[in-house]
Formats: structure tokens, sequence, C-alpha cells
């Protein structure tokens, strides 16, 4: 049998650097989702993963907003 919550993709981008608000600026992902990542069910994975794709896209209209 697969066992599912393994199956979900990392966010990680290698990109790693937190922000001031303790959010990672390269996966959108709090330090403690990072260390729990593994620990999580698929469900709990998914609303992380919308979360940090929501918050990719607003920061990249941040961006081009900025460079006009």
């Amino acid at each position: 049998m697969i066992d599912n919550q393994n199956m979900t993709m990392s966010p990680c981008s290698n990109n790693c650097n937190l922000g001031d608000d303790q959010i990672c600026l390269g996966c959108h992902r709090s330090i403690d989702e990072i260390i729990d990542w593994s620990n999580m069910g698929t469900d709990q994975k998914m609303k992380i993963l919308e979360r940090c794709n929501a918050s990719a896209s607003l920061n990249e209209n941040d961006t081009r907003a900025i460079l006009g």
C-alpha cells in the first residue's frame, strides 16, 4: 500500500530565508510548517500549499507593481 501522506511534494525552492514575519521567502511556509512537513497528513499539506501559492502570487504581483 502506498502511503499518500509522503506523496505530497515539499514546496521547498532551495531559497531558504526567513523574513521578519518568520515566513520563508522561498516557499512561504512558517518555520513550524517546514519542521513538521514530513509528519503532516495530505490534507494539512494541501491547505499549506494552497496558502503558499496564494502568498507567492501576491508577492509576484507586488513586485510587478513596483517594477512597473
